[in-house]
């Protein structure tokens, strides 16, 4: 089997490892020492890589061409074409994977940085396939198996560079109830890698919110109290972040913007609270800290931060009143494997617990 190494290539020109932000299913802030100056480096150099790790909207490409042609070539076997892609599709595929993150105890920004993976490789491939069908005068189509499987294999990447183990290509099969192969996912993570050119390791909205609560008046932060909300507003921002990830619409925003709308959303969620909150002294001092930082004037008042901090409080209202649908169990069918898709979200428990014995043999 083709493995690479657990610290995998990254960028030599971006100096931020994604692996040393805090895990979301703990949601507090790193003790790491980090004074004015280095934060103010770290997210500078964060603001101008993030350009590098921008996805595109990539449905209306998919489904403007109607030829069944496959996009990836899948290796030793090749999968069967299906029906078209659409917005339902990446939801199952995003709430699939959170839930193998969920059940296996890993961090949420893995999970975030496997979708990030998905949608930019989705992205690049389509328009750069659909920009050569357009010469040809021809058509290309990617079909919801091969979707599955650039799923998966991101899936794999991001555990294999940002956990502490690594899970064998027969695990990721097993968690798609055998929909893809090993063989698959080998040849899948050899192309997608290459497509983003090791591109692998870029800024997260979580790592954005981690270093901006550092920009946090000393006051604040000073007293347990206070360290505690700190860390209720963090955990409110990872919860926003995950509600922009899970939704296509945002797809085309930058980490940094994704970050700043879930965090003004969060100060709102505080001061609403019935608990402790930032004075309006406080607020205004670490606003104005957060914009004198990213050189980013009037940050409430950008429409497009603004934009998507309305539409992400319309899908977390649409969330709450069940109007996107629960999570069903899934019905396993003898004659044929069920996939992400076919199955809602395939419970990975056997699967879990096999690798985890993949990891102590």
């Amino acid at each position: 089997m083709t493995s690479l190494t657990n610290n995998i290539l990254i960028d030599n020109d971006h100096v931020v490892n994604a692996s040393s932000s805090t895990a979301s299913s703990s949601s507090t802030i790193n003790d790491m020492p980090v004074d004015d100056c280095n934060n103010k480096a770290i997210l500078s150099t964060m603001l101008s890589q993030e350009k590098h790790y921008v996805s595109r909207p990539y449905l209306n490409v998919v489904n403007n061409n109607s030829k069944k042609k496959s996009i990836i070539g899948s290796g030793s076997k090749t999968i069967a074409n299906s029906s078209v892609l659409d917005v339902a599709c990446r939801t199952r595929v995003c709430k699939w994977i959170f839930h193998i993150i969920d059940i296996m105890g890993l961090q949420h920004e893995t999970a975030a940085i496997a979708i990030s993976y998905l949608d930019r490789f989705m992205s690049i491939s389509c328009a750069h396939r659909h920009d050569k069908a357009k010469q040809k005068r021809s058509t290309t189509k990617c079909n919801r198996r091969e979707y599955q499987l650039v799923a998966s294999t991101s899936l794999y990447i991001a555990i294999k560079i940002h956990e502490p183990f690594v899970l064998r290509p027969e695990v990721i099969s097993s968690l798609t109830r055998g929909l893809v192969t090993p063989d698959n996912i080998i040849a899948c993570e050899k192309i997608m890698l290459t497509t983003l050119r090791w591109r692998m390791n870029g800024p997260t909205p979580h790592q954005y919110i981690n270093y901006i609560l550092k920009l946090l008046p000393s006051s604040t932060t000073s007293s347990s109290t206070d360290q505690e909300l700190v860390n209720k507003l963090c955990k409110s921002s990872h919860s926003w972040i995950e509600t922009a990830i899970k939704d296509y619409a945002c797809i085309p925003l930058r980490s940094s913007t994704v970050a700043l709308s879930a965090l003004l959303n969060s100060l709102e969620d505080i001061s609403q609270g019935a608990d402790h909150c930032l004075s309006s002294e406080v607020r205004y001092q670490f606003i104005q800290a957060v914009s004198d930082t990213l050189e980013i004037d009037n940050i409430e008042g950008s429409p497009l931060i603004k934009a998507c901090r309305k539409r992400l409080l319309d899908r977390s209202a649409k969330s709450t009143s069940g109007s996107e649908g629960v999570l069903e169990s899934p019905k396993l069918s003898k004659n044929k494997p069920q996939g992400i898709l076919e199955s809602r979200v395939s419970s990975p428990v056997c699967a879990s617990i096999e690798a985890y014995e993949y990891h102590l043999n």
